[in-house]
């Protein structure tokens, strides 16, 4: 008789388990950046860790050397709660970056790219952002810098409609001062509806 209960719990566990639905893919990912493997890393002497610190003695930045390049910024908000969190690949090229909500989550997670024709990196590439208690807000991606397409999703993790984002050069009308007319990029917005897989 014990032989028996012993074997059909972990029977039963198993079939509970397999009938639940399996993990929901809109779940919360929460998320808080780890710093542990950096730090270990300034300990062990294989990085150079830098802090800046503004007048009032609140945390500004930190750096995280590896060789000669960075690999890593964090930036901080007047109260030194990290707001934004800069990978760099070993060219010293921004790779991706993070923002952070005030309670330490992912608000978002974007990848970049350097141009020798612009000063700083730009988004270029996909992208997630994330409500605070860490479910998928949005997805998408970026073009140089331009928004290319974005999936946004409500609190409840139901998919909206796929809207896709397309450029285009317009020229500007002139305004009465007598100026000139103005070239600027306008953008014209496609919805199209999408079912998404569960």
């Amino acid at each position: 008789m014990f032989m028996n209960k012993c074997f059909a719990i972990p029977i039963l566990a198993i079939l509970f388990a397999g009938c639940s639905g399996g993990p929901d893919k809109h779940a919360p990912k929460p998320y808080k950046f780890n710093r542990d493997r950096l730090d270990s890393l300034v300990r062990s002497n294989a990085a150079i860790h830098d802090v800046e610190k503004r007048t009032d003695g609140t945390l500004k930045n930190e750096t995280y050397y590896l060789g000669d390049s960075v690999k890593y910024r964090l930036l901080y908000n007047e109260k030194s709660k990290l707001t934004t969190v800069l990978k760099y690949d070993v060219h010293g090229t921004q790779i991706w970056y993070e923002t952070y909500f005030p309670n330490g989550q992912r608000s978002g997670h974007y990848t970049t790219t350097d141009s020798l024709s612009k000063a700083n990196a730009y988004e270029h590439g996909y992208y997630e952002t994330y409500y605070e208690d860490g479910k998928i807000k949005e997805i998408g991606e970026y073009r140089e810098g331009r928004p290319l397409w974005h999936l946004p999703f409500d609190i409840e993790g139901q998919a909206g409609d796929t809207l896709k984002i397309e450029w285009v050069d317009r020229e500007q009308p002139a305004n009465n001062d007598s100026s000139p007319p103005k070239k600027d990029k306008v953008k014209v917005e496609k919805i199209e509806s999408v079912t998404t897989p569960n």
